[in-house]
């Protein structure tokens, strides 16, 4: 299924960032209870050169075992948590469609046909679940304002309290069997973040947490059983991150990714409780990676999808014992990420990424994991780099894995140009698949003869939880450390040229990047920094994660160690500057403020020892989403380093962009 032609090098061409940003990728892929279909999102980019300024659509596509994809909801639209009903009839999905106030509840047959919407509500809908037996309906959506309220904001007061005010969301559940029933609210105590059916029982499984602000969910999300009288059953007892949660088949047992405790940076752990039992248990102990998504595939059997190192496997655990025993499943088969399967648990559905293309709907059945989607026919026709897991020894001695991109020209004699690419968190990994993206378009800087490197320093996750602790209460401490040794392991390895060494990154990866351009500046000759952190001090009073960033990271505040906080900020090494800085960051941004990138930039501009330059991006967050902005900064970050690498300038490059040239970057 889905199986790519090959043509010879001789006539394809290399990528160029217009291409990488035009991606299309597979979001999420459910297989249905048959396990005849899977129904898959596909994340599709507006066309900046053609379409005005706006998000990705996600469509609506179902791929049967005939390895045909056929086309459901197409088009400007936004498809949101696709789910099948019992029967594997009708495909269920959140969107907003024409004349729609609000996110709706719509359905579709697998035969094809209009979409029906099944339930509007008064607010955006947000998620939902159907029971097994296809009676009852659960949603979840903002508390609405009352009237007063309303009418208040449309008269112009519009002050907000800071945190206090952040509206929560409620739980709701309909019979949907009757025509004229009327939702009725079932949960408001604390702020709904997910909920779902538990098996032969009019139970619901609910996580929460104390408030709507996003620290409160990242650190206090708490697991509960309720019943439809919204009265709370069982409260498990675990205290840490938390993510996925799904109910056994029979409603026997509870398996969720949490964590070994309340300092862990990351979930990652597999975690099992008994539905009657308000005790928690560590499954598959000292296990040297991350869990990613689980599924049940039979009443006392658990699959899981898990990263070690930069590689995946499936495998599957029994729920009666906490052994660290597993069965490994299929390995070797790509980066799987998402996971669902039909009601036998024989067919199961992947979201997959590899080296050759982004995520992609796979379809596993007799032992045999196949391509289900291909939605970039056209990357047949491009030359991609090739690309290796690396791994080398830090300076003390602990060993670092990463991910090498080959440039596809032939090596000067000093070596390759290295660009590094870091990797955000610092709770976070890259795994040897896609890994060409907006702000890392590898194969495009492979073409103009760039080396690639993606080293997952310590601290990263992939690695178990051991390795993850390792950067704690050492901010820019040996995490970056390791980045430098990536380039002396390099060298040494007579790969690249030291002396032509650029760094980008985003968010931590960005902290990487204003600490190399300063504390570290005699090592990298370029450095691109997006939505870093610069001042350790002012970054825990301005982000929404302050609790979780002493929880799993610093484990003091500033107020404790004001000099320690000042010191492990760029800001304090400002005057080390010699690396030509691109400074670039979301307005919106409330994970990592704009102020922090204002502040390097005044500083660093005012001392005037080397090129700066701050990109400020309107209506965007923390990190990039809309395609003209993720191309404006793919060309500008690759323009800096072709600038200052390549071409050595000293001044600044131009402030205008050639963003429909798909040749290579104008040099000036």
């Amino acid at each position: 299924m889905g199986a790519c032609s090959t043509l010879s090098a001789q006539t394809k061409s290399v990528m160029t960032p217009n291409d990488t940003v035009g991606l299309r990728k597979v979001s999420r892929a459910v297989m249905s209870p048959d396990g005849k279909y899977i129904a898959y999102t596909l994340s599709y980019p507006r066309d900046p050169e053609t379409e005005s300024a706006g998000s990705n659509a996600l469509e609506l596509y179902v791929v049967g075992k005939d390895g045909l994809s056929r086309p459901f909801i197409t088009g400007n639209t936004v498809v949101i948590s696709p789910k099948w009903g019992k029967d594997s009839y009708l495909i269920w999905f959140i969107s907003k469609q024409q004349n729609d106030r609000f996110s709706s509840l719509y359905a579709i047959p697998v035969s094809g046909g209009q979409s029906q919407k099944t339930l509007q509500f008064d607010n955006d809908i947000l998620g939902f679940d159907l029971s097994a037996d296809g009676k009852h309906l659960i949603f979840w959506a903002k508390k609405q304002k009352t009237n007063d309220e309303s009418a208040l904001r449309r008269k112009g007061f519009i002050a907000e309290v800071f945190e206090e005010t952040t509206p929560k969301n409620q739980l709701w559940i309909i019979d949907i069997t009757e025509s004229d029933a009327k939702p009725r609210l079932l949960y408001d105590t604390e702020h709904l973040v997910h909920a779902q059916f538990i098996p032969n029982k009019n139970e619901i499984l609910i996580q929460s947490s104390p408030s709507a602000n996003v620290d409160d969910v990242i650190t206090k999300k708490s697991l509960k059983r309720i019943n439809f009288q919204g009265q709370t059953l069982i409260s498990y007892q675990h205290v840490g991150k938390m993510t996925k949660a799904v109910p056994s088949p029979n409603g026997d047992y509870i398996a969720f990714i949490g964590s070994n405790d309340i300092h862990a940076p990351a979930e990652g752990r597999l975690m099992l409780a008994n539905v009657n039992s308000p005790d928690v248990s560590l499954h598959l102990t000292e296990f040297e990676g991350e869990i990613k998504d689980i599924v049940w595939l039979s009443k006392n059997t658990i699959g899981f999808v898990a990263h070690m190192g930069t590689q995946a496997i499936f495998g599957s655990k029994k729920a009666s014992t906490a052994s660290p025993s597993y069965k490994k499943i299929l390995s070797n088969s790509g980066i799987l990420t998402r996971v669902t399967s039909d009601k036998s648990a024989k067919n199961l559905a992947f979201v997959n990424h590899k080296p050759s293309h982004p995520n992609e709907a796979y379809w596993y059945s007799n032992r045999k994991n196949l391509r289900a989607s291909n939605s970039n026919p056209w990357l047949a026709n491009k030359e991609l780099a090739r690309q290796k897991t690396i791994e080398y020894k830090a300076r003390d001695g602990q060993a670092i894995q990463g991910v090498y991109v080959e440039p596809l020209t032939p090596k000067p004699a000093d070596g390759y140009p290295l660009l590094l690419f870091i990797h955000g968190g610092p709770e976070a990994h890259i795994s040897d698949g896609w890994v060409s993206r907006y702000s890392s378009p590898v194969h495009y800087a492979a073409a103009q003869g760039y080396a690639s490197f993606f080293p997952n320093y310590r601290g990263s996750t992939g690695r178990g939880d051991a390795f993850t602790r390792l950067g704690q209460r050492d901010y820019a401490g040996a995490e970056f450390n390791d980045i430098v040794d990536a380039i002396t392991h390099l060298k040494n390895e007579n790969l690249i040229d030291e002396n032509r060494v650029g760094i980008s990154g985003s968010s931590y990866g960005g902290y990487a990047s204003a600490w190399a351009a300063t504390a570290l500046s005699e090592h990298f000759s370029a450095a691109v920094m997006l939505a870093g952190i610069s001042d350790q001090v002012s970054k825990f009073g301005t982000t929404d994660i302050p609790t979780e960033m002493v929880q799993g990271h610093s484990f003091i505040w500033p107020w404790q160690n004001w000099q320690w906080m000042l010191e492990r900020s760029p800001i304090f090494h400002v005057e080390k500057h010699k690396t030509p800085l691109l400074i670039a960051h979301g307005l919106d941004d409330t994970r990592v403020h704009p102020s922090q990138s204002r502040i390097l930039y005044r500083y660093l501009k005012q001392l005037d020892k080397a090129p700066v330059r701050l990109v400020q991006y309107p209506n965007e967050e923390h990190g990039l989403t809309k395609a003209a902005t993720q191309l404006d900064y793919a060309k500008r970050l690759m323009r800096w380093m072709d600038y200052y690498l390549i071409q050595q300038q000293k001044e600044l490059p131009p402030t205008t962009i050639d963003y429909f040239n798909s040749s290579a970057e104008q040099k000036d």
